[in-house]
């Protein structure tokens, strides 16, 4: 009966999928979440998520996703777990199977976190590893290790973890040493970590260790403006050359004089042992509002996501891409302007906002999987409907 039941949801969640050339719906009625998590090696697509139970939240199902490379359906898995359940990152291992982070938060609170493991047809498989500690975030999944952030309530000093894939602790950074990590990656030998010095101010920073926590090499940018500023790198992507890629964010001043502080911000490029090799800062004008949301490798080029007005979470304004060569040159900007029509949403049924998004490559072009919240006028969450859609970005 479980079985017929389970069937039946499924057929109907399928149903829920709205095609066309440019935009495709993942469309359910309760709050969704769903997020491009690797490609397998035939060229699906896997995504992972949940779905929330309509009215409620606070109780969702953990949801696997596989599609075509036509971007049909190829198969998806409901997980059977009751609570507030959730599939995160996943990756493939080197056995041909698939490992994806599950996680269950009733009420907000933390009770379980384990990697389970499936075939690439999205059957479960037995094995599960352990990887829960109390008060944590998960912040990084990678082919050698993975990267669990312990936060104690009361704990002035915290410490970031890094784990094999057995739940094995490799090594442990204090909050208050080395970096404050932004964005972790698996390098040669060794982990690379992007973000900022543990200080105020800060300088932004780059290092390298290997995989007992040794420094193998650091590199330290000067800053730019006066008055204390504190820099960072944010948004970091690893390229297909070996090098990394990342948002320089540097602010000055304070808001409590009523002056909006000083920013400078630039595209940077480091190369695989951390020295910079070019830094475009012509790209934020003097004066001119922009915010980067998001940074991606595709076909030879980087491309940005650009917030050009303080409306940020409006669809009623259009989202800017701007392209660069491999030497941070600017090669010119396009835009994607969504249409309500094409949501297959009702209008009636709240206020369309664009939460955030995500870069999927996929065979006929660059798409973004946006996170779309109809928000309700009496601002309660358990009424609102979050989905997610894709929509290709127009390419120069």
């Amino acid at each position: 009966m479980k079985k017929m039941i389970l069937l039946v949801l499924c057929l109907s969640i399928l149903s829920s999928f709205a095609y066309s050339e440019s935009v495709i719906s993942f469309n359910g009625p309760g709050y969704d979440a769903l997020g491009y998590a690797c490609t397998l090696a035939d060229g699906r697509m896997i995504f992972t998520g949940y779905r929330g139970e309509e009215g409620n939240y606070q109780e969702s199902r953990a949801r696997l996703l596989c599609l075509n490379q036509d971007k049909t359906v190829s198969w998806e898995y409901w997980d059977p777990a009751e609570g507030q359940c959730g599939y995160g990152a996943a990756l493939m291992c080197g056995d041909g199977t698939l490992a994806v982070i599950f996680s269950n938060s009733p009420y907000q609170k933390l009770t379980e976190r384990k990697i389970k493991f499936f075939t690439t047809e999205g059957e479960p498989l037995e094995k599960t590893v352990d990887i829960l500690y109390d008060d944590s975030l998960l912040n990084a999944v990678c082919p050698s290790f993975l990267q669990i952030t312990v936060i104690p309530g009361d704990a002035e000093v915290f410490y970031r973890y890094f784990l094999d894939w057995d739940g094995n602790e490799l090594f442990k950074i204090a909050s208050n040493e080395e970096i404050t990590i932004e964005k972790s990656f698996e390098a040669e030998d060794g982990v690379v970590l992007m973000g900022c010095e543990p200080t105020w101010p800060s300088n932004a920073k780059i290092m390298k260790l290997d995989l007992k926590g040794s420094l193998l090499w650091e590199t330290v940018l000067p800053t730019h403006l006066e008055h204390l500023p504190d820099a960072r790198l944010e948004y970091c992507r690893q390229t297909s050359d070996g090098g990394y890629l990342a948002l320089y964010f540097e602010s000055a001043g304070s808001m409590s004089d009523g002056k909006t502080p000083d920013r400078y911000q630039a595209l940077v490029k480091f190369n695989q042992d951390g020295r910079l090799l070019w830094m475009n800062h012509d790209c934020f004008p003097q004066g001119e509002f922009k915010q980067c949301k998001g940074l991606y490798e595709y076909d030879g080029k980087y491309v940005m996501e650009l917030n050009t007005t303080q409306k940020s979470f409006s669809i009623d304004h259009p989202r800017v891409f701007l392209w660069f060569d491999e030497e941070g040159h600017e090669l010119g900007q396009t835009e994607l302007i969504i249409n309500p029509e094409d949501l297959n949403i009702k209008a009636d049924q709240g206020k369309i906002e664009n939460v955030g998004g995500s870069f999927v490559t996929m065979p006929d072009g660059l798409w973004m999987l946006r996170d779309i919240m109809i928000e309700s006028d009496n601002h309660m969450k358990e009424m609102d409907s979050r989905n997610e859609i894709l929509f290709k970005i127009p390419e120069l």
